[in-house]
């Protein structure tokens, strides 16, 4: 099976709750935003408080970029993330 690695980077409680500002993730073949969430929150748990909304199914809204394009997480998750990507974590507002 095909793996990529994305480059993560974590912002502001992003980064203090990961406890590193950047981690490599690897992800099986054709794998999307919404797959890499989910990958994130089983690497890294305690990520679950910011990335899950608490006692329902679904996202939290933040945002990311995505090899320079902003996408919002309650939006389009559907874009599969491709090799050697770079995607930043973040709240709007949060100083970095």
């Amino acid at each position: 099976m095909d793996k990529r690695s994305v480059n993560v980077k974590f912002l502001g409680e992003f980064r203090d709750l990961a406890g590193t500002e950047q981690m490599m993730v690897v992800l099986e073949s054709r794998h999307t935003l919404r797959d890499l969430i989910h990958q994130l929150c089983k690497c890294v748990p305690k990520l679950q408080t910011l990335l899950l909304k608490p006692r329902e199914e679904g996202l939290a809204p933040f945002s990311m970029i995505l090899n320079g394009k902003e996408v919002y997480s309650l939006g389009d998750l559907s874009q599969i993330v491709p090799d050697g990507s770079e995607v930043t974590f973040f709240f709007w507002g949060v100083g970095g």
